[in-house]
């Protein structure tokens, strides 16, 4: 974007082609599984938090405001997680997890703002579709997570594109016709390709299944090592030099991150 496909369109193809891929892996690793009809409205309005609120607002969102504003925001989510989980699973709020959450939101605001001037004001409306963005996805990590303790991942992630489609179809299906796909360069394909089969695909199943085995306060607290991966990737394709506070603020996430999902003892 935006040389070669706008925000909807993306939007609109990456839910269908994940939907494309999960369909048949569902078959050979869920088979016939069936969902009663009392959850199929909770996995809509899952996938209405999960796919149209957090990929439509954020796009659009990001549209209006700097990625710096963008990012700050996001580090919010953990926190909106374990706010959400305490209220709608009945999740204990542990010192353990808050002190884990605070050293994450730390570390993550010295990697996001080191060096940058930032102005959350200038793009009010813009960084407001990004905090409800992340709300919505917060919410979706906790609503979705009783439904994964029930059925397979593969079903529930299977009727999570399935009606997240539904929901961006009138969002962006009018400018599917406006593609020029013999422009796209071998750059552009394996972009296009990624966005589907890495971050829709693989990566809206992994979080499901991580549902399976902890809770969402755990889940949603690794948002924090984005701009960890970040640096990293910048450091090895961008040959950028690590600085100590870059290192020490990695160091702050990943301790945060061993407290939020250490067991409490008694």
């Amino acid at each position: 974007m935006p040389e070669f496909m706008t925000p909807a369109q993306v939007i609109v193809l990456r839910a269908a082609g994940a939907l494309l891929l999960i369909w048949p892996y569902h078959y050979f690793f869920a088979g016939n599984e069936k969902v009663d009809r009392k959850d199929l409205w909770k996995l809509a309005y899952c996938s209405f938090f999960g796919i149209a609120v957090n990929q439509i607002l954020f796009y659009e969102g990001l549209n209006l405001t700097s990625p710096i504003d963008a990012s700050i925001i996001h580090a919010l989510n953990p926190m909106m997680v374990m706010l959400f989980a305490a209220i709608l699973l009945k999740e204990k709020i542990s010192i353990l997890k808050a002190i884990g959450i605070g050293m994450g939101f730390s570390g993550a605001m010295i990697i996001i703002l080191q060096g940058k001037e930032i102005n959350l004001f200038q793009g009010f409306w813009g960084n407001l579709l990004i905090f409800l963005n992340g709300a919505g996805y917060a919410l979706y990590l906790v609503l979705v997570k009783p439904l994964m303790d029930k059925y397979r991942s593969e079903t529930v992630i299977k009727w999570i594109f399935f009606f997240g489609l539904l929901y961006t179809i009138p969002y962006g299906v009018h400018s599917l016709g406006n593609i020029h796909w013999d422009s796209f360069t071998g750059f552009a394909w394996l972009a296009f390709i990624y966005i589907i089969l890495i971050n829709s695909f693989v990566a809206y199943l992994l979080m499901v299944r991580a549902l399976r085995q902890v809770n969402a306060t755990v889940a949603g607290f690794y948002t924090y090592l984005q701009p960890v991966f970040a640096t990293l990737l910048g450091i090895i394709f961008l040959t950028e030099i690590p600085s100590i506070l870059k290192i020490g603020a990695a160091l702050l996430i990943f301790s945060g991150a061993y407290m939020v999902s250490r067991k409490s003892k008694k």
